[in-house]
């Protein structure tokens, strides 16, 4: 979970054979810790919210899932089949119990 600080353009790819995009997106959680994630395929799209509210100069928290632990390319995770995107999630109480719950 963080904030969107930055995020390139959708740039095409061609993975196992087939046409897709990536795009890579920094996230800045609340300690000021960086994470760089590479997003893939229908993503891309689905971050273009966050890029709209943070051109428009309003705060985008994304919370990403089922990410990949990875350092490849600059990056240090990669989307799966299975990650989502939740942009500034609604149910903030819900987030700070889970957050209070961590060993």
């Amino acid at each position: 979970m963080g904030r969107l600080e930055l995020c390139s353009d959708p740039v095409p790819r061609m993975a196992r054979g087939k046409s897709t995009k990536i795009r890579h997106v920094s996230l800045k959680n609340e300690r000021g810790e960086e994470l760089k994630v590479q997003l893939w395929g229908n993503l891309c799209d689905d971050i273009e919210e966050a890029v709209e509210m943070k051109k428009r100069g309003k705060t985008a928290n994304i919370i990403l899932t089922c990410l990949m632990s990875n350092n490849w390319n600059g990056c240090f995770a990669q989307s799966s089949f299975g990650t989502k995107i939740y942009i500034n999630h609604q149910n903030e109480k819900k987030l700070q119990k889970d957050k209070d719950r961590r060993f």
